[in-house]
């Protein structure tokens, strides 16, 4: 309840904790996003944070992927899937380029969202005669790869250009 009343939004940054608790974890990434003015800042000041406020984006949209895979490989179907795929490119560079901050829990639904049209489309597409579980590990794997590698690069930047705040 204390999160639906706000109370983190008078918290300075020594107060927020970024810990295995699920609660601390998404008033450090509401903290976050209240505290910056673009998404790209805040998910670099829960970098700063660390805890699992820092992974609750890419989490969700590997655990949606794999969703979204299984769906595929179930044979069942998924209309627009190119569509889906496109918007998510879409949405993504058009939060880059207005700069506003949104809502943790819509960052974390839209990826979501998305990535279920990502995983369905990469199982859809495998290879005849090919390992289920091996192309689904490896599609997985590159996947976390690429996250990671955001989050190093997001880390990173931040030593370089350090996240400007609007509170």
């Amino acid at each position: 309840t204390a999160i639906a009343r706000g109370d983190y939004l008078g918290k300075t940054e020594a107060d927020i904790k970024g810990t295995g608790y699920s609660v601390q974890s998404l008033e450090a990434a509401l903290w976050c996003f209240q505290q910056t003015d673009s998404f790209a800042a805040a998910i670099l000041l829960a970098a700063n944070l660390g805890g699992r406020a820092l992974w609750m984006v890419p989490a969700s949209f590997v655990s949606m992927m794999v969703a979204g895979g299984l769906w595929g490989l179930a044979g069942f179907g998924l209309p627009y899937v190119e569509a889906g795929i496109l918007l998510s490119v879409g949405v993504l560079g058009l939060a880059a380029l207005i700069r506003r901050s949104i809502p943790l829990v819509v960052a974390t639904a839209l990826a979501g969202a998305f990535a279920v049209f990502h995983g369905y489309a990469h199982t859809v597409e495998m290879p005849i005669g090919a390992s289920a579980l091996d192309y689904a590990l490896g599609f997985i794997a590159g996947t976390v790869i690429l996250h990671g590698a955001g989050l190093g690069a997001g880390l990173a930047l931040n030593r370089v250009m350090p996240v400007r705040r609007t509170a």
